[in-house]
Formats: C-alpha cells, sequence, structure tokens
C-alpha cells in the first residue's frame, strides 16, 4: 500500500484506537499486578481523550459524520477537563 492509498483510508485512525486500548490494557494490567504504575482512573482519563480524538478523525473522514465529529470532539474537551482536574489529586 503506497502512502496516499494509506492516508485516504480509516487504517490510521482505527490502528491507532486499537494501540489506545492495548496501551490502556498493559497499563491496567501492570498495576493490578505490582501495584505501581498510574492509577487507572488517570490512565483510562488521558487514554479516552485520545480515543475520542481519534474517533474525531475517523467521522471527519465521512460525508455524513458532521455529528459524530462534533460528539467525538466535544467528548474529548470534557475527558481532558476530567483527566486535568484529577492529576492535582493525584
Amino acid at each position: 500500500m503506497d502512502l496516499p492509498t494509506l492516508l485516504a483510508s480509516d487504517l490510521i485512525p482505527l490502528a491507532a484506537l486499537g494501540v489506545i486500548a492495548l496501551e490502556g490494557l498493559v497499563l491496567l494490567a501492570r498495576r493490578r499486578r505490582t501495584g505501581r504504575g498510574p492509577a487507572p482512573r488517570l490512565v483510562v482519563s488521558f487514554l479516552a481523550s485520545g480515543a475520542a480524538l481519534m474517533a474525531a478523525l475517523y467521522f471527519h473522514r465521512r460525508p455524513d459524520g458532521v455529528a459524530g465529529f462534533g460528539l467525538a470532539m466535544t467528548a474529548a474537551l470534557a475527558l481532558h477537563l476530567w483527566h486535568l482536574a484529577r492529576l492535582p489529586r493525584a
């Protein structure tokens, strides 16, 4: 697959969503097994905001994805703010 074809496909945002999910699972499993690492609520709030941004990118590429794009961007903002509110208590 050449670069223009790759950039025109949905592979990048979907692959990024998969990597974000895998990273979350690894971090949560490590925390459960060793007791070390970031708190689960921080992992979820941080990675969920990134996942919402990737969902926004996915919807942005759709001709009828305006509502999904707006919802995903609003979710990303809310999740970023939630994450920032959790940091001083961590």
